[in-house]
């Protein structure tokens, strides 16, 4: 992001209602709508904390803040926007959750820049990718490392979506048909000794067993397709059923 840029959003940002500053924020931070809880003082005191010591772990290390301030003990529960430029990799707010209205700018190069501090992240539970290049949204969406990607948009939630992430952001998935694996048990279930039988009723080629323990037909195609030896009659069947 150029200095001019910067510059644009600190204007923007001292201008509008504090509502849309909070918003803007949220947008560049977690995109998953949280702002509206912002609107008001936060209820939880961690979170004031968490905010407080990212800022001030940024602006120690050379961040700026081009808008907002350190949250002190007479600001309560409220945490007013900020906006952090010059921030490295190496600060905590690249590699902790912040989940408060702290927008940290980071400047880089050129996509793979972009995609490889994405993925150095433990977490993966979100990225989102604003382009007008869509072989650039296409390439980034499959590169990132991320159980959700959201392109020119940041709200992308709801039932039908399989939410969940990648990495340290959890396991399975909910909402969508995906959601439903949760509830789910699956059963492993071999029969054996049932390959001439279904040779004689199918009518299939059968070829002579290797060895005299084995049945003394087998088949071959029945064998292929379940994709054991032929010397072996069992039929592997996997099933899932509803937990109780």
């Amino acid at each position: 992001m150029s200095q001019t840029s910067e510059e644009k959003r600190k204007s923007r940002m001292r201008w509008v209602t504090l509502g849309e500053a909070i918003a803007i924020a949220a947008l560049i931070v977690s995109g998953l709508g949280l702002y509206r809880e912002w609107k008001k003082p936060d209820e939880k005191t961690t979170v004031v904390e968490k905010c407080r010591a990212h800022i001030a772990d940024a602006v120690s290390k050379g961040a700026r803040l081009l808008t907002g301030s350190i949250p002190g003990p007479e600001a309560g529960n409220f945490v007013a926007p900020a906006l952090l430029v010059d921030v490295r990799h190496d600060m905590l707010i690249t590699s902790e959750e912040t989940f408060g209205p702290v927008a940290p700018v980071l400047r880089f190069v050129d996509e793979d820049d972009v995609r490889t501090a994405a993925n150095a992240s433990e977490m993966g539970l979100a990225a989102y990718v604003y382009t007008r290049d869509l072989k650039r949204a296409m390439r980034l969406s499959d590169a990132l490392e991320y159980g959700m990607v959201g392109i020119n948009t940041a709200s992308f939630t709801g039932a039908p979506i399989p939410f969940g992430g990648w990495k340290q952001s959890g396991l399975g998935r909910e909402g969508s048909r995906h959601g439903l694996q949760e509830f789910m048990e699956l059963k492993y279930v071999c029969f054996g000794g049932l390959a001439a039988p279904c040779c004689a009723s199918a009518g299939l080629e059968t070829v002579e067993s290797a060895s005299a323990a084995e049945p003394a037909t087998i088949s071959r195609r029945e064998m292929s397709v379940i994709g054991v030896p032929w010397s072996k009659a069992c039929l592997f069947v996997l099933t899932r059923f509803h937990r109780r």
